[in-house]
C-alpha cells in the first residue's frame, strides 16, 4: 500500500512538472505611454510622431505602446509643456516659444529670420543647439527631437497686402510675443489665437489675417477661408517632442536606451519631421493657389520693415544678455549657418558683427 501510494505521488510530481514546464508565461502587459500634442490627424507632424512610436514599439518587441492625443485634447499648445513636466501625460509636441522665457535660446527661429526650407532650417538649429547653448534648457524633460518649418506666411480673408502701410490696422493672428511686437511695428493690430480657432476667425472677419504655415493650409482648410497669402517665410515657431523624466526614468534600461539611440542629438527624427513639413508645405502651396493668390511684398518695402523690426533685436538681444547668456555669439553661428546653407540674407533687421 505504501509503495502504491508511493508510485502514485512520483507520478503526479513528474505530471505536474511536464505540465507546468510546458505551461507558456503569462505575457506583461506593455508600457503605455501617452503622447499629447495640438496638431490634428493628418498633419505632417502628426505623421512623424506616429512614425516614431510604430518604430519604438517594434524595437522594445511591442512592451511599450504610446497612444496619441490629437488636436489639443489634453489641454491646448500653450498648456502642453506645462502638462508634461506636471506629469498629465508622458511625452508632447509643442511649440516652445509658447512658453515665453523656458526656452530663450530655442526661441531664435521665432526672431525675424528668413527660413525658406524647413530641411535647411533645422540642420541650422540642430547645428547651433549641439554647440552647448541649449542644454539647460532642457534639463527638466528629455528631448526626443527638435526641428523647424520653413518660415510663416500671412493667410489674408479678402484684400491683398504687399506694403507696410497696408498693414496699418489689420487685426493679425500671431502666435508669438515676437510677432505681436513686429506687427505692432508694422501698425498692425496682433491677436493671440489658436490655431484650431483661425478658420473661423477668417469665415466670421474676427481677424482680418493670420500668420501660419502653407503646411497648415490643407489640415486646416485655410484654403476656404483666405483669398490671399503675403509670402514672408518668417517667424517659423520651433517644434519639439520631449518627454516626461519621470516617466522616462521608469522604464526598463534597455527601452532607455533604444529612446536614447533614436533621440537627440541624433538628428534623424527631427530631419523626417522637416521633410514632411516640406513635403506639406508643397502640397499646401499647389492646393492654395486653386483658391486663392500669393503675393510677395513689393520692391522696397523690405528695406522699411528692416527699419522697423531692428528694434526687436536689440529688446531681444538686451533680455539675453541680462540673463547672464550670450545672443551675439549665438546669432553670429547661427547666421553663418544658414549663409553656408546658400541663404543670402538670414536675418530681417540685424546682421552680426564680422
Amino acid at each position: 500500500m505504501k509503495r502504491m501510494l508511493l508510485v502514485c505521488g512520483v507520478a503526479i510530481l513528474v505530471a505536474s512538472l511536464v505540465i507546468g514546464g510546458c505551461a507558456k508565461p503569462t505575457p506583461a502587459e506593455p508600457i503605455k505611454l501617452l503622447w499629447a500634442t495640438f496638431t490634428p490627424p493628418g498633419d505632417a507632424s502628426t505623421e512623424t510622431m506616429q512614425a516614431y512610436a510604430d518604430e519604438l514599439t517594434q524595437r522594445s518587441d511591442g512592451r511599450v505602446e504610446i497612444e496619441l492625443s490629437l488636436g489639443g485634447a489634453l489641454a491646448p499648445a500653450p498648456e502642453l509643456y506645462g502638462q508634461l513636466v506636471a506629469g498629465a501625460c508622458d511625452m508632447v509636441f509643442f511649440m516652445p516659444n509658447m512658453t515665453p522665457g523656458v526656452f530663450p535660446y530655442t526661441e531664435v527661429v521665432g526672431l525675424p529670420c528668413f527660413l525658406p526650407k524647413a530641411d535647411v532650417s533645422t540642420k541650422a538649429l540642430n547645428t547651433i543647439m549641439k554647440k552647448g547653448y541649449y542644454d539647460t534648457e532642457w534639463d527638466k524633460v528629455k528631448l526626443l527631437y527638435a526641428f523647424t518649418g520653413s518660415g510663416a506666411i500671412i493667410y489674408w480673408r479678402d484684400k491683398p497686402i504687399t506694403t507696410i502701410a497696408d498693414f496699418a490696422d489689420k487685426k493679425i493672428r500671431v502666435f508669438s510675443d515676437t510677432q505681436a511686437s513686429a506687427m505692432s511695428a508694422l501698425g498692425a493690430v496682433p491677436v493671440f489665437m489658436p490655431v484650431g480657432e483661425c478658420y473661423g476667425a477668417l469665415e466670421k472677419g474676427t481677424v482680418d489675417g493670420m500668420w501660419g504655415g502653407y503646411f497648415a493650409c490643407i489640415p486646416y482648410k485655410f484654403y476656404e477661408v483666405a483669398k490671399y497669402c503675403t509670402e514672408m517665410l518668417m517667424f517659423a515657431g520651433p517644434l519639439c517632442s520631449a518627454m516626461n523624466l519621470d516617466s522616462y526614468n521608469k522604464l526598463p534600461k534597455d527601452i532607455q536606451a533604444i529612446i536614447d539611440e533614436m533621440s537627440y542629438p541624433n538628428e534623424t527624427w527631427a530631419i523626417d519631421a522637416a521633410k514632411r513639413q516640406d513635403a506639406a508645405e508643397a502640397e499646401g502651396i499647389k492646393k492654395f493657389t486653386e483658391y486663392g493668390r500669393i503675393d510677395q511684398l513689393a520692391p522696397g518695402e523690405l528695406s522699411k520693415m528692416e527699419q522697423l523690426l531692428a528694434p526687436i533685436w536689440t529688446d531681444w538681444i538686451d533680455y539675453m544678455e541680462g540673463k547672464g547668456l550670450k545672443p551675439k555669439e549665438m546669432l553670429a553661428e547661427f547666421y553663418s549657418t544658414f549663409e553656408a546653407a546658400g541663404v543670402e540674407k538670414p536675418f530681417v533687421g540685424y546682421t552680426p558683427s564680422p
